[in-house]
């Protein structure tokens, strides 16, 4: 789900999140790198073959 927000909200940039860590009780960051459509692709062509 956060991949289909990094690509139709912010296409080419880094996302930053925190979120809650419930093993120290504080937050944990993360970054997402810049989404990059090449590796969305199917690597065969169509996925629709019977």
């Amino acid at each position: 789900m956060l991949r289909d927000i990094q690509k139709n909200e912010f296409p080419g940039r880094v996302v930053r999140l925190i979120a809650p860590d419930p093993t120290t009780g504080g937050i944990t960051a993360r970054e997402l790198p810049p989404y990059d459509s090449n590796k969305e692709k199917p690597a065969g062509g169509d996925g629709n073959k019977k």
